[in-house]
């Protein structure tokens, strides 16, 4: 499973369409807005092994990102807020320092599901992410 910085940042494609699975919109619906439009903009940054590497140079891309097309100038600390609260609900796991998966039983970059099972399984079998009957 990569996950060093380089091949984080390297294989992003902003044009990858993300598919959002069953769960997702009652996930999302116990966030804030500030916390909904950042994972909006999280969702659009990832990789394609829906890894994001949350370093400063990133939070500062979300945060122009934001401004852009939300009108909204968030601060770093609101930032970090909200990547804490993305975690503590599991939309976003923590993997190493400053490097994060989303949660793939809730969003996926488009790929095959294929792909999306093999994901789901090696971060269970790492600790990453729980797995429930409900989910």
């Amino acid at each position: 499973m990569a996950s060093s910085k380089n091949s984080t940042k390297s294989d992003v494609k902003f044009t990858d369409p993300v598919i959002c699975y069953p769960g997702h919109i009652d996930k999302c619906s116990k966030i804030s807005k500030t916390a909904r439009n950042i994972l909006d903009i999280i969702l659009v940054i990832m990789n394609i092994h829906n890894q994001v590497y949350l370093d400063a140079e990133t939070i500062s891309i979300i945060r122009r990102m934001t401004l852009m097309y939300y009108g909204k100038s968030y601060t770093i600390q609101t930032v970090r807020n909200v990547i804490h609260e993305l975690t503590s609900t599991q939309i976003l796991l923590k993997h190493e320092k400053k490097n994060y998966f989303i949660n793939p039983i809730y969003f996926m970059k488009f790929s095959p599901e294929e792909r999306r099972r093999k994901l789901i399984t090696d971060l269970a079998k790492e600790g990453v992410i729980r797995i429930s009957n409900s989910e």
